[in-house]
C-alpha cells in the first residue's frame, strides 16, 4: 500500500476522512446573488457548470411554494455605445429604463439581509467588496445595470440611466452629453439638490485619490469631463471606447458622493450622505441599518421602511437565521443547497451563473529572476489543477470552469472546454505528469515556491479549494510551501498588498477576482501594463495590442470575436491561470414580493429597494 506522502491530493483527503461538509462548515461571505458560496473577490462574485462555460443552460428561479411573479423588461444588447442610445441623435434615451414602483405592492416593514463583517463607508479609499456593498444602499451612479426576477436580466449587464435621465453620443463615439435627473435630493443633513458640481467632485476624487486602487481605469479613456451647467455633463473621450456606459455603471468604480464629502466637510469614512434609496442610520457590532429615503427620485421606492444587513460571520448561523425567518434573502453555499431546500421547502430559489473566478497568479512574470518568465512553468501550474475534482468535491458538482473572461459575462466568455477555444484548451486539462515534464524542461523541477492566500477573507469554501490547489501543485512537481496571510493587512493593505502589487519572489498567489462587468475590465485590468488588477505584472505588447483592438471596435459582433482572440492568446500564455467558480443560489422567503437578483455590488438599489415584505 502506498505511503500517505505518495498519495495524490484526493487520496490524501479521503485517507484523512475529511468530508466536504466538514471542509465547508464555517464563515461564508454571502449577499443577494453575489458570493453564493461564501466567496466574493477583492471584490469578487460566483460561477458555473462542469460541462462548459457557454452551455446555453438558462438561469432559473424555482420554488416549492408560490413564487411572487414580476414582469421584467427585455434587455438590450450591451457592449457598444449604440446599445442604449441612438448615436448622434438629440436627447437620446435609454432603450431599457429603470423599473418604477408597481401599483398595489405592499409597502412598509424591514428587509433583513446579512454581511460577514464590518467595513469602512468610503468606497473610493476602500475598494473591498464590503464597502462597495454598503454604497449600493445610500449612494447612486450615473448609470446602473438592469435587474429583475429573471437572472438573465442582470447577466446581460445592460446599463440604464440612474442619475442620468437622457444622453446623446456623437456619431464618432467620442463625446457623450448627459443630462442629470431633476429633483434628485441629498439625504439629511445636506438636504439639497444634486448638481453637476457633485459629479465633477466625485470624478476628481475617484481619479486622483492615491488610496484608490482603481484610479487609473478612466485615465486612458476620458480626455475631459466638463459641466456646461448644473444639470449637464460632457465627456470627451481620447478615442472610441466600446463599453463606456458599462464602465460608468460598474459598481467597483464611480459612486456619486457629494462635493461636501470630497471637500472633507463630511467624513466619508464615517458618514454616508448620498442620493440613493436608503438613508444610512448607523453601524453597530451586529448590523448596518438604513431607513427609506422619502425623497428618492424614483417615487414609491423603496417599498420597505427599513433595510438591515446583519453581521453574521459564520455559515451555520446564517443558515439558521434564514431557517428561522430572521433573514429575508440569503446567498447559499453551493454544497448546502440541497439541505437548505429540504429545510426551507417554501423558499424561492434563484439559480444562475454569476460573474467571478478563482485563479492563480505569479511572481513578476517579466523579471529575469522569475521562474514564471518561462511560460512552460505557468502552463504546468494550469495542468496541475484538477478543476473538475474541485467542482465535484467542494461545490458538490455545482460549479464551472472559468476563463480569463468568466462565464458570468455570458457570450463574452470563451468556453475552456468548447471547440472554439482551439489549441489553448489543452492547458485546462488535468495532467500532472505533463506538468512535471514541462517543469523539467524549464529547469524548474525542484525549485522552491511559496503559495500565498488569505485564509480570513472568504470563508471555509475558499480555504478548502485553495488548499486543494496547493496539494495538486505538489502532486505535479511544484515544491510549494503554503503561506496564509491576513486579508486586510497583507493581501489588500490599502492597495499595496500582494493582491495588487504582486507576491514575493517565487510566489504563487491564489485569489478571487473582482466581478467586473465588461470583458475589457478583465483583459485590460489583469493582462496589460498598468492594469488595475495586473497581479502577475504582465507587460506583453503582442497581447496588449489585441486587447486594445477590442476596446475601440464599436460593432458588438466584431468585438466579440476579438475578445475571443484575446482569451485564446491569454490562455496559451497563462500569465494568470483561470480555475473555477461556483454557481449562485439566492434563497428568498416566500413572503418576499419581487425576489430580484443583481449579480453586482449594487443590490441595495437594484434589488432590495424593490423588495416588498408581504407577511
Amino acid at each position: 500500500m502506498s505511503s500517505f506522502s505518495e498519495l495524490n491530493y484526493w487520496q490524501r483527503l479521503a485517507a484523512g476522512q475529511v468530508t466536504r461538509r466538514r471542509l465547508l462548515r464555517g464563515g461564508a461571505v454571502t449577499s443577494l446573488g453575489l458570493a453564493a458560496a461564501g466567496i466574493v473577490g477583492c471584490g469578487s462574485s460566483n460561477n458555473k457548470s462542469s460541462n462548459g462555460a457557454n452551455s446555453g443552460a438558462a438561469p432559473s428561479a424555482t420554488s416549492a411554494g408560490a413564487a411572487a411573479a414580476t414582469a421584467t423588461r427585455a434587455a438590450a444588447p450591451a457592449g457598444s455605445p449604440t446599445a442604449a442610445a441612438t448615436s448622434g441623435s438629440p436627447a437620446a434615451t435609454n432603450a431599457v429604463s429603470v423599473p418604477t414602483a408597481q401599483a398595489g405592492v405592499k409597502s412598509g416593514g424591514t428587509v433583513q439581509g446579512e454581511i460577514v463583517g464590518t467595513a469602512n463607508l468610503d468606497p473610493v479609499e476602500n475598494t473591498t467588496y464590503r464597502s462597495q456593498w454598503l454604497s449600493g444602499f445610500h449612494y447612486a451612479r450615473l448609470f446602473r445595470f438592469a435587474a429583475a426576477a429573471d437572472p438573465k436580466v442582470t447577466s446581460a449587464r445592460t446599463p440604464v440611466g440612474d442619475l442620468v435621465e437622457k444622453y446623446e453620443i456623437t456619431s464618432d463615439g467620442m463625446q457623450y452629453t448627459m443630462h442629470l435627473r431633476q429633483g434628485v435630493m441629498y439625504h439629511p443633513p445636506l438636504s439639497r439638490a444634486l448638481t453637476a458640481a457633485d459629479v465633477l467632485a466625485s470624478w476628481d476624487y475617484f481619479n486622483n485619490d492615491p488610496k484608490n486602487t482603481n484610479n487609473t481605469v478612466y485615465k486612458p479613456i476620458v480626455d475631459s469631463l466638463t459641466a456646461p451647467d448644473d444639470n449637464t455633463l460632457v465627456f470627451k473621450l481620447k478615442g472610441p471606447y466600446a463599453p463606456f456606459l458599462n464602465k460608468l455603471a460598474n459598481t467597483q468604480y464611480l459612486w456619486i458622493m457629494s462635493k461636501d464629502a470630497v471637500d472633507k466637510k463630511i467624513d466619508a469614512s464615517q458618514q454616508a450622505i448620498g442620493v440613493g434609496p436608503w438613508i444610512f442610520q448607523g453601524a453597530t457590532p451586529t448590523a448596518f441599518t438604513w431607513k427609506k429615503n422619502p425623497n428618492y427620485w424614483n417615487k414609491g421606492l423603496p417599498y420597505a421602511d427599513q433595510a438591515v444587513l446583519n453581521i453574521i460571520p459564520d455559515t451555520s448561523t446564517q443558515e439558521a437565521q434564514f431557517g428561522a425567518g430572521k433573514l429575508d434573502f440569503y446567498g447559499a453555499a453551493a454544497a448546502d443547497v440541497d439541505d437548505l431546500k429540504k429545510a426551507n421547502p417554501k423558499a424561492v430559489v434563484a439559480e444562475y451563473v454569476p460573474d467571478g473566478m478563482a485563479f492563480l497568479f505569479f511572481y513578476n512574470v517579466m523579471a529575469a529572476d522569475s521562474p514564471f518568465k518561462d511560460q512552460r512553468v505557468r502552463q504546468a501550474a494550469s495542468l496541475a489543477i484538477d478543476r473538475q475534482g474541485i467542482i465535484d468535491a467542494i461545490y458538490n458538482g455545482r460549479g464551472v470552469f472559468v476563463n480569463v473572461v468568466p462565464p458570468g459575462l455570458g457570450k463574452w466568455s470563451l468556453d475552456p472546454l468548447g471547440k472554439e477555444i482551439g489549441e489553448p484548451g489543452k492547458w485546462f486539462k488535468h495532467d500532472p505528469q505533463q506538468a512535471k515534464q514541462l517543469l523539467t524542461a524549464a529547469g524548474a523541477l525542484g525549485t522552491e515556491f511559496k503559495f500565498y492566500y488569505p485564509n480570513n477573507a472568504y470563508g471555509d469554501t475558499f480555504n478548502a479549494y485553495a488548499e486543494a490547489a496547493r496539494g495538486m501543485l505538489s502532486d505535479a512537481g511544484f515544491k510549494v510551501q503554503p503561506v496564509t496571510v491576513d486579508y486586510l493587512k497583507d493581501w489588500i493593505n490599502n492597495g499595496q498588498g500582494y493582491f495588487n502589487k504582486g507576491v514575493p519572489a517565487n510566489g504563487i498567489g491564489h485569489a478571487l477576482q473582482t466581478p467586473f462587468t465588461d470583458p475589457d475590465d478583465f483583459l485590460t485590468g489583469m493582462l496589460t501594463k498598468g492594469g488595475n488588477r495586473n497581479h502577475s505584472l504582465v507587460d506583453d505588447p503582442e497581447l496588449a495590442q489585441i486587447i486594445q483592438k477590442q476596446q475601440v471596435e464599436l460593432d458588438p459582433d466584431k468585438r466579440l470575436q476579438i475578445v475571443y482572440d484575446a482569451q485564446r492568446m491569454a490562455d496559451d500564455k497563462m500569465y494568470i491561470v483561470p480555475l473555477h467558480y461556483t454557481k449562485a443560489y439566492t434563497f428568498f422567503q416566500p413572503w418576499v414580493v419581487n425576489p430580484w437578483v443583481a449579480d453586482d455590488y449594487d443590490f441595495g438599489t437594484e434589488t432590495v429597494a424593490y423588495m416588498s415584505i408581504n407577511k
